[in-house]
């Protein structure tokens, strides 16, 4: 290495834009900081078969303003000495899936490894330069024309080096209008996970090793990974806007391996037909360094395959289901817990898990009745079908049921169900009868836990839900409290002893029992009961000493149109959401989800 300061004036840096492209790095004024390889020659020219980085090594260099900055200070040598600089950004770390694998000793341009972490908002969007070879003070570009050159001043090209890959979602509507979703998840699986970045005399080169890893990496909603843009609704005016969303992953250039393949879960809810859609697809292609792939996903009608699912969660009003091609699916319904308030979180009975199987036609209309089960214990009913809790002192409601409906059952069942239930009234129209009841099939909901007069009770639990038949409600391990809900009839609603009957009602079709008041301004602190097919009925006051919990509402799947069905009760084991997990009932808020199994 030349002694340093021959020439008394010092290397500064200067940065291009980089290659302009949709992309985290449009300019250099989007960079923070670099690591500079620099090698210094005493004969002029760079040797990479000897040459090593002894002028800088993995030096870092910030942006400080508009100038990039470095500690120590390094000055040009004298003539004959040249250097030749080679940097990257970002500066590798162990955060960002950058390493350097060459050491400040070894012969030859720099080489690193290259894994991008699974977490999309860790990734970056590494750039390289151009090497700048056998550079002088006079000519700090190493061009060999030194006329047009500043001082000092070595000019860097910055250049995209990964592969950046990004994703959409597309939907045609009843009116043909294609329009952009929102994007809750993306997951790519079996990609290649790291590779290798070697500087070369014309600029940079990759190459997979033996070996290399083979990555799923996940872009969700949740963890904001995406880039969300305002779209107006089919058919809506002024404000009334939903969001499509762009995701974008930075990876290793490579060919796709065989195998790879990309699930996404896109809403299309306010678009008329679908509310959550998850499908996959096999992934393919060739991924270069500094290119954009762009996958867009359109949906309708033929998009359906088997394999393919939709999610319903709550939201406080019904939901349409359009059948997008006929065939065999399963719908499956995770019961809601019954409600919690306070220090009650966990004491609402757990919901149960009802599936079966069922031969659909295209254009056919389900609407999906999804419960609430999270609300105040004020003295209030839950949507669809939960019963109103004492209105005071850590008692909770019940659950709402989770049901869907035909719309147009007639043509399933032979009798005419005029569809009259309202968002605001979703029980006309229920009769707990199969052969009137628009419900095809219906997931109880718990019952809500009661709780003393002051204070928190810790053994006055809801029922769970059903299963065939809600469960009765328990005191200190007894039952005690309302009555699970059957397939004929609603549970029976405690009366307790203490005159707690104005309002107090039992649990009917579609809905759980709610507690009753001594007078209109005398609530109790007991736990209103399940929805269900049948609902369970609610607690009771005892001489204001306890209340009790409300019973689990039953659940129910019409025999006539299903097969293979299951029915699991709050209390039993069963398969999670997750589908992967299982669990003793289901804790929190429940779910429908229909898949696909089947096409003729």
């Amino acid at each position: 290495m030349p002694a340093p300061g021959g020439s008394g004036v010092p290397i500064s840096f200067t940065g291009g834009k980089s290659t302009t492209r949709v992309s985290q790095i449009t300019t250099t004024d989007n960079m923070d900081n670099m690591a500079m390889f620099a090698f210094s020659a005493s004969d002029g020219h760079l040797n990479e078969a000897t040459s090593t980085p002894d002028f800088m090594y993995n030096k870092e260099v910030k942006k400080l303003g508009n100038a990039w900055t470095y500690y120590p200070v390094m000055f040009w040598p004298s003539e004959p000495y040249t250097v030749s600089f080679f940097a990257i950004s970002p500066i590798p770390s162990s955060a960002n899936g950058i390493s350097v694998l060459t050491s400040a000793t070894d012969a030859g341009y720099p080489v690193f490894e290259v894994a991008p972490p699974v977490k999309a908002s860790q990734q970056v969007d590494l750039c390289v330069t151009s090497p700048v070879l056998n550079a002088t003070y006079a000519d700090p570009d190493g061009d060999g024309n030194s006329t047009n050159d500043t001082d000092g001043t070595v000019p860097l090209n910055f250049k995209h080096a990964m592969a950046k890959v990004n994703f959409k979602a597309r939907y045609t509507t009843e009116s043909g209008k294609d329009v952009d979703l929102r994007m809750d998840m993306i997951e790519m699986k079996g990609v290649t996970g790291n590779g290798r970045l070697k500087f070369t005399q014309d600029g940079y080169q990759w190459t997979i090793p033996a070996g290399s890893s083979i990555a799923d990496y996940k872009l969700e909603s949740s963890n904001d990974d995406f880039v969300n843009t305002p779209i107006l609704k089919e058919g809506a005016e002024g404000d009334d806007l939903i969001s499509s969303t762009t995701g974008t992953l930075c990876l290793v250039p490579q060919t796709v391996p065989a195998g790879a393949t990309i699930h996404i879960k896109t809403t299309t809810e306010g678009l008329g037909d679908l509310s959550v859609l998850l499908f996959s697809a096999p992934l393919t292609g060739t991924w270069n360094a500094g290119e954009t792939y762009s996958y867009s996903f359109k949906i309708n009608n033929k998009s359906a395959k088997p394999g393919s699912k939709w999610e319903f969660t709550y939201s406080g009003a019904s939901k349409r289901f359009i059948v997008p091609v006929s065939g065999k699916y399963k719908i499956e319904i995770w019961g809601n817990q019954g409600g919690r308030t306070g220090k009650t979180e966990y004491l609402g009975g757990k919901g149960g898990y009802t599936a079966g199987e069922i031969e659909l036609t295209a254009r056919d209309i389900l609407k999906i009745y999804v419960g609430q089960w999270d609300y105040s214990h004020n003295y209030v009913e839950g949507w669809n079908g939960g019963g109103k809790a004492g209105g005071y002192n850590y008692c909770s409601p019940g659950a709402g049921s989770i049901d869907v409906r035909f719309v147009n059952i007639e043509n399933k069942l032979g009798f005419n169900v005029v569809d009259i239930a309202t968002d605001e009234n979703p029980f006309l129209g229920l009769t707990g009868n199969e052969d009137t009841d628009p419900r095809i099939i219906v997931g109880g909901g718990g019952g809500g836990n009661g709780s003393n007069d002051n204070s928190f009770h810790s053994f006055s639990y809801g029922g769970y839900a059903g299963g065939l038949e809600g469960v009765k409600a328990t005191y200190n391990g007894a039952e005690d409290g309302g009555s699970g809900g059957t397939q004929t009839a609603g549970g029976l609603s405690d009366r307790g002893n203490y005159g707690y009957t104005i309002d107090l009602t039992d649990g009917s079709a579609g809905r759980g029992g709610n507690t009753g008041k001594k007078s209109n301004n005398d609530g109790s602190s007991s736990g209103g009961g399940g929805g269900g097919w049948f609902g369970g009925g609610c607690g009771s006051w005892y001489a204001k000493t306890r209340g009790s919990g409300g019973g689990g509402g039953s659940s129910h799947i019409n025999s006539k149109l299903f097969t293979n069905p299951v029915y699991k009760a709050g209390n039993e084991e069963f398969l999670a959401p997750d589908g992967v997990t299982t669990e003793i009932g289901h804790s929190g808020a429940g779910m429908v989800r229909i898949t696909l199994l089947e096409i003729p």
